[in-house]
């Protein structure tokens, strides 16, 4: 399938990417995979370890995406063969009390970029909830000159910050995703006419995986359901213009 499974629920407003944030339990990687994939979800997002890639890899055929802030690290995980990469992963640093700066971040996302040059990659980059609207906007404009395919915003209230993010995504051509710690923020995003969701809650929150299997079915479901109209639309539009 690869990393043109996700760009199409992208174009079609619909990508659910479920992450397992820094968590490398093998079971829970091997079910988030597996329910992923029977979900018809978008793509996986794994933690930058080769060992949760293997795992990821026998349970799905989506595209797997592996997070990290540091740029070698991403670079092997392009080596074992991820679909795309994804500069975030910042719950160790705040844990600790600190958090990169704007200019940090874009040095970290060049070096990146540099390092991954040579492969046909998607490059995800994820802006701290901590920073204010001007550095949101200032860092998007410098990521767009880079050609980055997809900025993740994170929030721990979007219906507070909606309106925020709406004027930050229309000033930017970069599709926007973002990362959600509540289930019931999903049906706000795309109600608001955002394109994806990046849920990191299901892996974190529950320990049961009988309950992960049926969230992630659940979740994936309703939404995949709420865009058949898209899908329908997008069918008639293909049958139309075919030649």
């Amino acid at each position: 399938m690869g990393i043109e499974v996700f760009k199409k629920h992208l174009r079609e407003k619909r990508a659910i990417k479920l992450s397992l944030g820094s968590n490398i339990d093998a079971n829970k990687t091997a079910l988030i995979a597996t329910c992923a994939q029977n979900a018809h979800a978008s793509a996986i997002d794994i933690a930058c370890d080769k060992k949760s890639f293997e795992i990821a890899k026998k349970h799905t055929k989506l595209p797997i995406f592996a997070s990290s802030n540091h740029p070698f690290s991403l670079q092997e995980a392009l080596k074992w063969g991820v679909d795309g990469i994804e500069i975030g992963s910042f719950n160790s640093l705040r844990k600790k009390g600190k958090m990169y700066s704007p200019q940090e971040l874009y040095n970290i996302v060049l070096e990146t970029c540099a390092l991954a040059n040579d492969y046909d990659t998607f490059i995800s980059v994820c802006i701290p909830k901590e920073y204010n609207k001007e550095e949101k906007t200032n860092l998007i404009k410098k990521l767009e000159l880079l050609g980055i395919d997809l900025i993740r915003l994170e929030t721990s209230n979007i219906i507070k910050d909606i309106q925020e993010l709406s004027e930050i995504a229309n000033a930017s051509i970069i599709p926007f995703a973002f990362l959600l710690e509540n289930a019931n923020d999903i049906k706000t995003v795309f109600e608001n006419g955002f394109c994806a969701v990046d849920v990191e809650y299901i892996a974190q929150k529950y320990e049961s995986l009988a309950h992960i299997s049926t969230t992630t079915m659940t979740l994936v479901g309703a939404i995949s359901h709420r865009n058949s109209i898209n899908k329908e639309i997008l069918r008639t539009s293909r049958e139309m213009f075919a030649y």
